[in-house]
Formats: structure tokens, C-alpha cells, sequence
């Protein structure tokens, strides 16, 4: 019997004519860890380190990981920090979502 995709004659992915809903993430709650992170993306990408330094304390890496579930455009990859010895993530949020954030927390902070 042929695969559901197949049997048609065209794959099985769902062509969409129309255009993608407009970015409308969900705002964290002030002063929350996300929040503190988001207002920090605003200004460039942050490393574990840096939040540190920052006196924003540990995990970094939730607080970027709840703003994912919030609907932020999130981007990451692996670094190598000149003061650690293994690879970091370096996190940023698209370029999609730095306007709406910094328009956002305009005011905010």
C-alpha cells in the first residue's frame, strides 16, 4: 500500500497561502529573572559570565528558556569565554524581536 503522501501524489506538508501571524510574544513579569534577562538582551548578547558579573546570579539558561516559552525569537550558540575553560552559550534574541523588546521595556526600567 502506498505511504498517505504517496497516495495523493504531493508530500504530506500543508502548503499556506497566507502570511505568518505578526511577532506577539507574552511580556515576562516584572522583575523576574526573564524579565531581567530580556531587558539585558536589549542591550547585545549575554554569556552566563557576563550575568555574573552583572550581580544577576545563576541560571541564566532558564530565565532565557522561559522567555522562549513566552514567544520571544531567541538565538544562542557555543562560545569558547577566555576565562573558562570549556565552551559557554552566548545568548542574543533575533533581530525580530531586539525592536519590540527594547520598545517594550522602554519606560520599564
Amino acid at each position: 500500500t502506498p505511504q498517505a503522501d504517496q497516495a495523493s501524489g504531493v508530500p504530506s506538508e500543508q502548503l499556506s497561502f497566507l502570511p505568518p501571524p505578526p511577532l506577539s510574544p507574552s511580556m515576562p513579569s516584572a522583575y523576574s529573572k526573564a524579565w531581567l534577562a530580556l531587558l539585558d538582551l536589549t542591550q547585545g548578547p549575554l554569556t552566563q559570565i557576563d550575568w555574573l558579573n552583572m550581580g544577576r546570579g545563576w541560571r541564566l539558561s532558564a530565565a532565557f528558556k522561559e522567555l522562549g516559552y513566552l514567544g520571544w525569537p531567541l538565538d544562542s550558540e557555543w562560545v569558547q569565554a577566555e576565562t573558562w575553560p570549556q565552551p559557554i552559550k552566548r545568548y542574543s534574541l533575533k533581530s525580530e524581536g531586539l525592536s519590540l523588546a527594547i520598545e517594550r521595556m522602554r519606560g520599564a526600567a
